[in-house]
């Protein structure tokens, strides 16, 4: 008697928990995440994005509304939607992680071997993207934990 209570009761809950799941109407847009170069116009607003496997785009809209210095260019790692329209692709940026690029110093030249140093890191990933060497490297720190770089 009291199996038969439990399964009527799991069977009406099981039943309720399928009834309840409807058809979410949210949309979860197919984006990637990437390191690109984004260029800005006069008024420092993120114009154009330019993907390391790719074709430059328009930024279609910009939900971090993020700003470089005008006319500029940043190098960046975005999360971002590709949209076509009449054969146009452009973008819809949804975060920006900004990155830390160094301008190479040759030789003589004034800072050279400056940023020079001899910390422990592990090389997690490096490969080339456009004209950049992407590298991302897990610093060892004091009390066992890894703290992770990307260039």
């Amino acid at each position: 008697m009291k199996r038969n209570k439990l399964h009527t009761i799991g069977l009406i809950g099981l039943l309720l928990l399928v009834v309840a799941c409807g058809d979410d109407e949210y949309y979860y847009p197919s984006v990637k995440l990437e390191f690109v170069t984004v260029k800005s116009g006069s008024d420092g607003k993120l114009q154009t994005l330019l993907p390391d496997n790719g074709d430059e785009m328009l930024v279609s809209k910009d939900r971090t509304n993020s700003t470089i210095s005008p006319n500029n260019s940043k190098r960046v790692l975005a999360n971002y939607e590709v949209l076509s329209h009449n054969g146009v692709a452009s973008a819809t940026i949804y975060s920006l992680q900004s990155l830390i690029t160094m301008t190479p110093k040759f030789k003589g030249e004034e800072g050279y071997g400056e940023l020079t140093k001899m910390d422990p890191v592990d090389v997690v990933s490096i490969w080339m993207g456009r004209d950049y060497l992407n590298i991302i490297l897990s610093l060892k720190a004091k009390g066992g934990y890894n703290m992770f770089l990307i260039f």
